[in-house]
């Protein structure tokens, strides 16, 4: 019981003593290194002790036993927690000492997770109340130093465990659930569990790091080896030692390197069960759809690579570039939407992970994408040919007439003509047009084999949207039109300054024309003058620009 017996004075002794003891054992054993081992020196009880009697002084101060200034109070108080810290992180570090020799790694990784955090707090009362900065540097020091330890044995046992293969275009993962450290006697006495293993790598921070770089591998030697050639045969073993997964052997079910649509429900199963399998043999299986932080960190990790990996190899290649393969692409969305239930219902993705699920509702517009990207290249491959050729535009080759809007009423036949009195020709049967349409009928004319190839794809591409929803249609054609525009511009300006420089270069070599009294000179004038009207008339002839009477049809 406390007893106002106790001073300030006596607290003050009692306060030097500890901080004596505290000082010089934590410089003999993290600073000068002396012969003593940590796990010698325990003041636990020591701290407690003085505690106590800091309390008991309080009390008495408070009854009026004893008078205890305010700044006494915060000298106490302030000196007895930093002696607490150092005992604190003492005790941490001892007790990381014989756990790593008993072998009992998550004990280890969570002593060394509470030292450093409380180094954290050491530093913040450092910057305040002074805490020695020899002292702090060389416990400091002495944590990443014991971290490291426990990192470098987390390695040697994660490298243990885990084995990954790909010989003969076999890929092969070997899963030892039992680790023996063969070049520790204490070790091989003892092994360790492979799931102890993974929590304690949680416990200290690790398993985001190591866990990234194994699902790298599983992703690279399984998944894509799965997407690529889905028929080969998968196969997973699994005893109460080890477990091995394989995948490519000699045999397939239905041939090698299938194309993105080829069995696509046997790749969206072997996938499945590959990332299923590997789950349990790591973490175990969830039950009651309970989320460790193991299990958090697994999917948290491996969600993003594989919906990456998935989209990038096997969603985007397989979108149809046609109609026909667009009606049958269903199927395989289908097989999205199964994967991606299962996958969360077995809690590999988190419930609101919509990535997939994006990708099945956006199919269309995904594919009318694909389709514009290409008729894109198409247009700037004709617009960049250097094809001079010109096509006459016929009646029957005419795109937007009235005789073909005629047409298209009376259902595409072809237009009974009559000629009149007059030598002018007449529609037979009129049927909904009160004028005739050689009225509206500009003069024959020739265009450029580019401009017709394009008017062409155009109308072939109108065509196809008219089976589009509007928001593919909008994703395929409505910003195509700005993008058509500029381009064909931008080449016929090019066109125009290429055919303007030759001119203007045969015109140069004239030196102007000045002094054409000289006989030398009128030649070289009227030699450049002719050049230029050649490069002329060779341009109209290949242009072939017909005009209509009394109006230029460029």
């Amino acid at each position: 019981m406390l007893t106002p017996s106790v001073t300030v004075a006596d607290l003050q002794e009692a306060m030097a003593r500890l901080e004596g003891v505290v000082m010089s054992s934590i410089c003999s054993i993290y600073l000068d290194y002396g012969s003593f081992t940590g796990s010698s020196v325990d003041f636990r009880e020591d701290v407690l002790q003085v505690q106590d009697m800091l309390a008991a002084v309080k009390k008495a101060s408070s009854r009026g036993l004893e008078p205890f200034l305010p700044e006494q109070r915060q000298f106490f108080d302030s000196k007895i927690e930093l002696l607490s810290l150092l005992e604190k992180i003492h005790r941490e570090l001892t007790g990381f000492e014989m756990m790593m020799e008993t072998k009992e790694l998550s004990g280890a990784a969570t002593a060394i997770s509470d030292a450093k955090a409380l180094m954290e707090e050491l530093g913040e009362f450092q910057s305040s109340q002074g805490c020695p900065p020899e002292i702090y540097k060389a416990l400091k020091s002495t944590v990443l130093v014991k971290k490291g330890h426990l990192k470098y044995k987390f390695d040697e046992l994660f490298r243990t465990a885990f084995y990954f293969s790909r010989e003969n275009d076999i890929s092969e993962l070997t899963i030892s659930f039992k680790i023996i450290m063969t070049s520790s006697s204490k070790y091989h006495e003892s092994p360790v569990f492979l799931m102890a293993l993974i929590k304690s790598m949680n416990s200290a921070g690790l398993l985001s790091e190591y866990l990234t770089s194994f699902i790298e591998s599983f992703v690279k030697l399984f998944v894509t080896k799965i997407i690529e050639s889905p028929s080969k045969e998968f196969s997973m073993t699994k005893s109460k030692l080890s477990a091995i997964m394989k995948f490519g052997d000699t045999k397939t079910l239905s041939g090698v390197g299938a194309p993105p649509l080829k069995d696509f429900n046997a790749m969206y199963q072997k996938i499945f069960d590959a990332i299923k399998f590997l789950r349990d043999c790591l973490l175990g299986p969830v039950k009651d759809g309970q989320w460790t932080p193991e299990n958090e960190c697994f999917v948290n990790i491996l969600s993003p690579m594989l919906v990456n990996t998935l989209l990038e190899f096997s969603m985007y290649p397989s979108i149809p570039d046609n109609r026909d393969d667009m009606s049958k692409y269903g199927d395989y969305l289908e097989a999205v939407r199964l994967f991606d239930r299962r996958m969360k219902d077995e809690s590999l993705f988190f419930s609101d992970n919509m990535e997939m699920m994006e990708f099945v509702v956006t199919a269309n517009v995904q594919y009318a994408r694909k389709r514009k990207s290409k008729l894109l290249i198409n247009v700037r491959k004709i617009i960049e040919s250097e094809d001079q050729n010109t096509y006459e535009v016929e009646d029957a080759t005419e795109r937007g007439s009235i005789r073909s809007l005629y047409s298209a009423k009376s259902g595409g036949g072809k237009v009974p003509m009559e000629s009149t009195a007059t030598g002018k020709t007449a529609l037979l049967d009129k049927q909904g047009l009160e004028v005739n349409d050689a009225s509206f009928r500009l003069p024959r004319c020739q265009v450029s084999v580019q401009a017709q190839t394009l008017v062409e794809q155009a109308y072939q591409t109108l065509e196809e949207a008219t089976g589009m929803d509007p928001e593919s249609k909008f994703a395929t054609f409505l910003d195509m039109i700005p993008f058509f525009r500029n381009l064909g511009e931008r080449y016929f300006r090019s066109q125009l300054r290429k055919q303007r420089d030759i001119i203007k270069g045969f015109l140069a070599k004239a030196e102007g024309f000045s002094n054409l009294t000289d006989d030398a000179k009128f030649e070289n004038v009227e030699r450049c003058i002719k050049q230029a009207l050649s490069a002329l008339n060779a341009l109209s002839r290949v242009w072939k620009v017909k005009t209509s009477p009394g109006r230029d049809l460029l």
